[in-house]
């Protein structure tokens, strides 16, 4: 089981401690500082529905924090993040079945692709076969606008 929630000043991410399966007390995986957020995105993916494929995204000056959708606790932290942003911090891919993202926040990003997806075309035998059984394969980058924004600064334009 996976936690998301926020702790005094920071936003906190749990899992269950692995080697012991009936310990109650969850591990901390990851922590930021609020004040250090720079962005907030959301991204699926095609894997579900037996594999994680809703995923959400803290973005910081030196480091990307993921954690699946599926934690207990988003929406809490999400409704919680909106008071502190003063903002209306939306999620909007839960229906998406496919590779999708999008930016939630800072509002004047909000709706901007996340990810820059590209097909990969099949240069052998093998990778035809792969998009014959499988269907295309995907690259993926962060779109042009966000590495913009997290080059100068991270100033509106």
């Amino acid at each position: 089981m996976i936690i998301l929630e926020i702790c005094d000043s920071k936003l906190c991410c749990y899992h269950d401690k692995q080697e012991n399966i009936s310990s109650l007390e969850p591990e901390l995986s990851w922590s930021v500082e609020i004040d250090d957020i720079l962005l907030i995105a959301e991204y699926t993916t095609n894997e579900g529905p037996y594999c994680d494929d809703y995923f959400l995204v803290f973005v910081t000056r030196s480091y990307i924090y993921q954690c699946t959708f599926y934690a207990n606790g988003t929406d809490m932290v999400i409704q919680t993040l909106s008071e502190m942003f003063n903002a209306p911090l939306q999620l909007k891919l839960c229906n998406s079945t496919d590779w999708n993202s999008r930016v939630i926040w800072p509002v004047h990003l909000e709706g901007s692709e996340y990810f820059q997806f590209t097909k990969v075309k099949p240069d052998s035998l093998l990778s035809k076969t792969r998009k014959t059984l499988l269907g295309s394969q995907l690259e993926y980058k962060l779109a042009e606008p966000i590495q913009a924004f997290l080059k100068t600064g991270c100033s509106e334009n």
